[in-house]
């Protein structure tokens, strides 16, 4: 153990990472965004994470509110479609119903 203790704020994981070259295993990472200061850190850096649960409170409502499940199932039907359309149709029709497919996924 370096026996280093210190704090690091308002910045993100890989800055904080090239800056200071920690061992992943020495970091303990807190954040209050569910993917981007607690997934990302765990997946692509092997830190651990602790969570600030007031900040999560509000998001984790959204992500299990009706609206989000509903927008999230049409997102991944309208992404299936347009990669099916792209495989079928290789000429420009398959443009046109992509094209149409893409905006309505910008709108979700």
């Amino acid at each position: 153990s370096s026996g280093i203790n210190a704090e690091y704020g308002e910045g993100n994981v890989r800055d904080l990472h090239r800056l200071t070259g920690w061992d992943p295993c020495q970091i303990l990472y807190f954040g209050d965004q569910m993917y981007a200061d607690l997934a990302e850190p765990i997946l692509n850096q092997g830190w651990h994470t602790g969570a600030i649960i007031r900040e999560l409170e509000n998001e984790i409502d959204l992500l299990n509110s009706e609206k989000y499940q509903k927008n999230k199932h049409v997102l991944k039907e309208l992404i299936y479609l347009i990669r099916v359309v792209q495989r079928l149709l290789p000429d420009s029709s398959a443009v046109i119903y992509s094209d149409e497919w893409c905006r309505e996924r910008k709108q979700v």
